[in-house]
């Protein structure tokens, strides 16, 4: 039996479901207790979705209410699809989003906007013969399906997995857009930063890592992913495949505090603010 269909594979993502709705649940009953103090509040904005997004939005968010005296920030989680349901009801102003909306979840009701791409670069030692990895092999390698580089048509090496601590907006952007959601292998050796992941494979052949795109430097090589050359022009084109797209939603009957700061995140200075956080402009 594949590990696609393993009775284990099949429990984990049904217990990711479930959890995933009771976060849903749990963000619109705290939400609903904002949107009555919003009625007290001439300025008010109330932020929620994807926690991918979310320290995105929060920092956004941060820069906005500087810009405006008097305006009160809320921030949440609770994932893409409790968001824009949130934000559909009204329950929230706008809805961050970590993947475009489902055939079935768009509506009249809801603007979607482009806000950034999250590109993620998979690196590797220069002296490392490999230089190209398909998606899956990506998938095997990060997940620990995959332990020598021998598999990847590489030497009888093992390989040195890298990984960055859970809190790390590039791992979950390398999560969401190679492991279907999936956590990276626990036998990983977590570091704090991409400088040292850096550091850690200039000193070690065999090690494997990755990286946000403005974190790349020369000290690293940059595989290729089913060929295709991570820079600007493929992430924007959609032809590089370890990439995502986040979004910003509000409802039609958005509040002006609401359309100013979506205005406000796809302006120039929105996002020089996001490229400084890693991810890639998209205006």
């Amino acid at each position: 039996m594949s590990a696609h269909n393993s009775p284990r594979r099949r429990t984990g993502r049904t217990a990711k479901a479930a959890f995933q709705l009771c976060l849903l649940c749990a963000l619109l009953l705290s939400l609903s207790g904002l949107g009555c103090q919003r009625e007290k509040a001439d300025k008010s904005l109330l932020i929620a979705g994807s926690s991918t997004v979310l320290p995105f939005a929060k920092h956004l968010g941060e820069a906005f209410a500087a810009k405006t005296e008097g305006l009160r920030v809320v921030c949440d989680g609770g994932g893409s699809t409790a968001g824009l349901l949130a934000v559909k009801t009204g329950a929230i102003d706008v809805a961050g989003l970590s993947r475009d909306m489902s055939r079935s979840e768009d509506s009249d009701s809801v603007r979607n906007f482009i806000l950034a791409k999250n590109a993620i670069a998979v690196v590797v030692n220069p002296s490392n013969p490999v230089s190209n990895l398909s998606m899956k092999q990506v998938k095997d390698v990060f997940s620990g399906a995959v332990t020598n580089w021998s598999e990847l048509g590489g030497p009888d090496q093992p390989i040195a997995l890298l990984s960055r601590k859970s809190s790390s907006t590039t791992r979950r952007g390398l999560e969401e857009a190679a492991l279907e959601g999936e956590d990276i292998a626990k036998g990983a050796k977590q570091l704090e930063s991409g400088k040292m992941m850096a550091g850690e494979i200039q000193a070690n052949p065999w090690a494997v890592g990755y990286a946000a795109l403005p974190d790349l430097g020369g000290e690293v090589k940059v595989l290729t992913i089913d060929t295709v050359d991570l820079n600007r022009e493929t992430v924007l084109s959609g032809r590089y495949p370890l990439a995502r797209t986040y979004y910003f939603a509000i409802g039609q009957t958005a509040t002006p505090w609401a359309k100013r700061f979506v205005e406000f995140a796809i302006s120039g200075e929105g996002q020089a603010l996001l490229e400084k956080e890693q991810l890639v402009r998209v205006y």
